[in-house]
């Protein structure tokens, strides 16, 4: 949470936002045999039958995650981002309490409904940002279906999925910068 909160200028005053910029640097990155792990499980096969090549160090690594260069069997150069485990259950427990109101946060420098209000905007953009990688993730899958509804060659419900994600993607936008731009007004 405090990796999130140090993006959010607005919110803390700068003594607090370059502490928690730290959060940001010098993350250990986890062993490989997690990463090992995670990959497999996500992919369902082993790392051997998805990549000829996957290197043991990554390239970067940061509280959320670590990413590691690999080849493709085709030989595609590709970049893998790994999930850090367990931070996305405690990304939720996180978004939760906040969501309920019962995250409990007292700073004197700063106005507490103010930093609650902060870090609820920052939920709801991350749920509609969760929410547009489904579509996404959706209009994907639905590129593979055969029908005879068709947009533009593409299965249909493919597009109108695309064209969802991306209504919603500028939705976000504007809100993000209009109603931020507005609020400072």
């Amino acid at each position: 949470m405090g990796q999130l909160l140090s993006t959010r200028v607005e919110l803390l005053p700068q003594a607090y936002l370059e502490a928690l910029t730290r959060l940001q640097d010098k993350v250990e990155p986890f062993g490989f045999d997690e990463v090992e792990r995670i990959v497999s499980s996500e992919l369902g096969v082993r790392l051997s039958k998805a990549f000829s090549d996957f290197e043991v160090a990554p390239i970067a690594a940061a509280s959320l995650g670590q990413v590691h260069r690999a080849r493709l069997r085709s030989g595609q150069q590709v970049a893998v981002k790994v999930q850090r485990p367990g931070i996305r259950d405690a990304m939720l427990e996180d978004l939760e309490e906040i969501a309920n109101n019962e995250m409990k946060i007292s700073v004197d420098a700063i106005d507490e409904k103010t930093l609650v209000v902060g870090f609820q905007k920052v939920a709801n953009r991350i749920t509609v940002g969760l929410i547009i990688a489904a579509l996404i993730v959706g209009a994907a899958m639905l590129m593979q279906v055969e029908t005879t509804f068709r947009i533009w060659g593409y299965p249909g419900l493919a597009i109108l999925l695309f064209l969802a994600a991306a209504g919603a993607g500028v939705v976000l936008l504007v809100n993000i910068l209009f109603y931020d731009k507005s609020e400072k007004d």
